[in-house]
């Protein structure tokens, strides 16, 4: 998809797009024309998108504004959210909803916050936390609704004309055919 529908389908603002792409902060690499420079206008327009790219970019946004997080530990969390999801996947029903768990402890000596990201149903994530945190220093943990993000991301998808079908697959299952 061209940089028009990603921006439709993840509901992601031009210049707050620009920014992310400026600055290297989107959470997937942008498939640029072979023939032209990154920071090249022309280019950015001509690049093409996936809905998993908008999906990255829509669960990164929910992070920031939804979860008060750091662009770059948005970043993180949606860089690396496809894997957790998969594996969540294989162990719940498709009729449940995912949530991603960001977790950040406080820096610690070398001013470096130690970071988790889980995957799994609203009843799975406290044990989750649990396991991946040391009871003597709580982090700080933030949700966002990985099912939620993928409904709505398809859902613009499918208003836009690139899926097909009114496709009810979260992102992360959907092959790569849009």
């Amino acid at each position: 998809m061209k940089r028009r529908a990603i921006l439709y389908v993840a509901d992601c603002e031009e210049k707050r797009f620009d920014g992310y792409y400026f600055r290297k902060q989107l959470p997937f690499v942008p498939d640029l024309p072979l023939d032209s420079e990154a920071d090249d206008a022309r280019a950015r327009r001509r690049a093409e998108y996936s809905l998993s790219d908008a999906f990255l970019l829509r669960l990164m946004m929910d992070f920031v504004d939804d979860g008060g997080v750091e662009i770059d530990a948005a970043k993180y969390s949606a860089g690396n959210a496809i894997r957790h999801l998969h594996r969540a996947s294989e162990r719940l029903n498709a009729d449940q909803d995912i949530w991603l768990a960001f977790l950040q402890n406080r820096p610690g000596e070398l001013d470096f916050a130690p970071r988790a990201l889980c995957a799994g149903s609203l009843d799975e994530i406290p044990g989750l936390i649990r396991e991946k945190s040391d009871p003597s220093d709580p982090p700080r943990v933030v949700l966002v609704n990985a099912s939620a993000a993928s409904r709505f991301v398809v859902n613009r998808a499918d208003e836009f004309g690139i899926t097909r079908n009114s496709e009810n697959r979260p992102v992360w299952l959907i092959e790569e055919t849009y």
